[in-house]
């Protein structure tokens, strides 16, 4: 999740934002760079934060800030269920399983349950150990120009 001046400066909607929007989106990337899911606001318990927990973590007045955020497209907020880790994430998890099935022999009686308990924290393990995250510019990108560069995470 490097950060490009160049884009940030070039995007009118986060130029349009107030000081206390941007200090609060500069605060929300530091969390996000460090949380098990980069990129990301997990909750300590696991989870996605919600605006409405957002709003209860950062204090009262701050959900018009929040939404601020997801109006200008540089916020997005995740919706659990089916899409709890994102399908290139839920791949590389049923990747690993299937991988250490194969090698060890090993059988489980739920593979669901295994995704959900060890799988998921040897992927975050490996995503942030050799910096492959979900969501991200594509190699073959990397150094052209875009028209739609965007900051945009997600909860």
């Amino acid at each position: 999740m490097p950060f490009d001046a160049t884009a940030w400066l070039s995007n009118n909607a986060a130029m349009r934002l107030s000081f206390a929007c941007k200090g609060l989106w500069l605060d929300m990337l530091c969390c996000m760079w460090v949380s098990i899911e980069r990129g990301v606001m997990m909750k300590p318990i696991g989870g996605a934060y919600t605006v409405d927990e957002l709003e209860a973590l950062y204090g009262s007045g701050t959900k018009e800030l929040i939404e601020s955020l997801i109006n200008a497209e540089l916020l997005s907020v995740r919706n659990d269920g089916c899409t709890e880790y994102g399908e290139e994430a839920a791949k590389a998890m049923i990747d690993i399983l299937n991988n250490y099935k194969g090698s060890k022999g090993k059988k489980y009686k739920s593979d669901y349950l295994t995704i959900r308990g060890w799988v998921k924290d040897k992927y975050y393990e490996n995503m942030n150990r050799y910096g492959q995250q979900t969501g991200t510019t594509a190699a073959t990108d990397i150094g052209k120009p875009s028209a739609k560069r965007t900051f945009r995470d997600t909860l």
